[in-house]
């Protein structure tokens, strides 16, 4: 999953574990391991967090290729409740299967 390859590799980039990554944005590190791993999607919530702890624009967590730009612009543009709806709908019209987790608060 895009994702979580890119959660991956950002965390990755910056030296830290998932054990590091938990603790920052106050997850467990099990729950960091399925994003990265595609099995379950951040909420909005969530997923504002990790780019805020990263310091990073929404899209670069889900930029892929040049085919996605135009779902891309529109994530990048969504609030997080739009975020989630825009990431599902993308993920339906590409056959790509996932879950989404609940806020955790």
């Amino acid at each position: 999953m895009i994702f979580g390859r890119n959660l991956k590799e950002l965390r990755k980039s910056r030296k830290l574990t998932q054990e590091a990554l938990s603790a920052a944005i106050g997850l467990s590190p099990n729950t960091i391991s399925k994003f990265e791993r595609g099995v379950i999607l951040p909420s909005g919530k969530t997923i504002d967090k990790i780019a805020e702890y990263f310091g990073v624009d929404l899209g670069l967590l889900f930029l892929d290729s040049d085919s996605f730009d135009s779902n891309i612009r529109a994530i990048r543009k969504a609030t997080s409740d739009e975020l989630k709806k825009a990431y599902v709908d993308f993920c339906q019209e590409y056959g790509i299967e996932i879950r989404i987790e609940k806020d955790e608060n």
